[in-house]
């Protein structure tokens, strides 16, 4: 099995540009469902809760569930289905103080569902 929690942080934070995390595009939109809609159905049915443990696994969580589903639902109710448990998540990880492990550029993932 791949490991989705890293190739989740590596498209984010790597194979795409800062400039393109919050502008709408149809091309990242199909690239985002083509390759994380199944993972994203996964998390959301909680096979992905032991990601928890850690830092990096939370701010995977928190892009799969705050950010991810603007791509793949863009202008859809859906879009916001996962706003409470992407902000749960993100409260878990701030009160086990995994965010003062990520850099702080990565850290702001973990606080934009407190938005």
């Amino acid at each position: 099995m791949r490991d989705s929690k890293a190739e989740i942080l590596s498209f984010w934070f790597s194979e795409i540009s800062p400039r393109q995390w919050f502008q709408p595009s149809v091309s990242l939109d199909e690239r985002i469902r083509n390759r994380f809609l199944v993972i994203y159905k996964m998390a959301r049915e909680g096979i992905c809760d032991a990601w928890k443990s850690e830092p990096e696994g939370c701010l995977a969580l928190c892009l799969l569930f705050d950010q991810f589903p603007h791509h793949l639902f863009r202008g859809k109710r859906e879009s916001l289905d996962m706003a409470d448990r992407a902000l749960s998540v993100a409260k878990y990880a701030v009160s086990k103080g995994f965010d003062q492990a990520l850099p702080p550029l990565r850290r702001r993932f973990v606080y934009l569902p407190y938005e």
